[in-house]
């Protein structure tokens, strides 16, 4: 809140245009890692996703609790 540290967030969403949040990317972690993708029926699929974790500047987060 207001620029301080706090506890990490969880159960969020962000939201906006892709290439414009990653202009906005001021400090990338150490910590990389890919998981296996599956398909909408449980299957492995030929894709994977992960990456570290990143701060970014602005951003327009939302969720619920």
């Amino acid at each position: 809140v207001k620029g301080e540290l706090g506890e990490p967030g969880r159960n969020a969403s962000i939201s906006g245009n892709t290439l414009e949040t990653l202009l906005k990317v001021d400090a990338v972690g150490k910590d990389f890692e890919l998981w296996p993708g599956r398909c909408g029926k449980g299957q492995t699929a030929f894709v994977c996703d992960g990456g570290p974790h990143v701060r970014v500047k602005e951003v327009l987060v939302g969720g619920s609790a």
